[in-house]
């Protein structure tokens, strides 16, 4: 049993069941895993191709539903929740799985004349993966950093690297702060003041530095030429965060995991 809802920018929520009194579901498309494209290159004297670089293409998913009870009104309720270009989130439930995608309405068509009126949603989303609606937190302690680094385990169980948010609290003077990932590492050179927290989102690629009592600090400027920020791959993995010796340190990593298809 699957169960679909949209929602729109302006946080105005439609449900589309199994079975309703308003909108009943009949088909859903654009749920496998997307199209790759591929980008090959002819090699002269050499038979086939020669492969260069490969991405995902945007999905497409197509909702179909029957337009039950006042139809004349739910078709037009559609029609001011979900116009073209409308910017919304489709949240998907099955019984493994809560996720959601986000993208844009590319149609809404309904047939007025139809016995057993239908609804049709096109919409497009740039980015091809589901998200889990839930985080995944693989740390959240006062660590002692005695030893200058700590070694946080993942088990990322999603299909794809998920992005890092690392939020990291301290109350004494910072000189230097490290994460290391499998694939990319982060340097940032800066002297931290007494008490702050370091928020790192890789989604975002943002790092940003709180104060208490002042302004916040954009750390990116401050990050060394050869840093990433880091992505959690899939299966086990380990992140490890090093600063200079102190007595305790507030962290908490967290990640969302992506799935290819439902």
């Amino acid at each position: 049993m699957i169960s679909i809802s949209l929602k729109n920018s302006r946080n105005q929520v439609v449900m589309f069941p199994d079975d309703d009194t308003q909108f009943q579901l009949v088909s859903v498309s654009g749920l496998d895993p997307v199209n790759a494209n591929l980008n090959l290159s002819n090699v002269v004297g050499v038979d086939g191709s020669k492969f260069v670089s490969s991405k995902l293409t945007n999905r497409n998913i197509v909702i179909l539903v029957q337009v039950n009870g006042d139809a004349e009104e739910n078709r037009r309720l559609l029609y001011g929740r979900f116009p073209p270009k409308e910017k919304v989130r489709a949240i998907i439930t099955d019984v493994n799985r809560d996720v959601y995608i986000d993208g844009y309405v590319e149609s809404l068509s309904c047939n007025i004349f139809q016995n057993g009126m239908k609804a049709q949603i096109s919409i497009i989303c740039p980015y091809p993966y589901f998200k889990s609606t839930t985080d995944s937190i693989e740390s959240d302690s006062n660590v002692d950093f005695s030893t200058e680094s700590v070694d946080f385990t993942f088990q990322n169980a999603g299909e794809a690297p998920a992005d890092l948010i690392a939020a990291v609290e301290f109350h004494s003077p910072v000189s230097y702060f490290i994460l290391e990932g499998p694939n990319e590492r982060m340097e940032f050179n800066y002297s931290f003041p007494g008490v702050g927290e370091i928020l790192v989102d890789s989604e975002s690629k943002t790092a940003i530095l709180h104060k208490t009592g002042s302004a916040d600090v954009n750390l990116i400027p401050y990050m060394t030429a050869d840093s990433e920020f880091l992505k959690i791959p899939v299966g086990t993995s380990h992140i490890i965060m090093k600063v200079n010796d102190l007595p305790s340190f507030g962290a908490s990593m967290r990640y969302r995991a992506l799935y290819g298809g439902i």
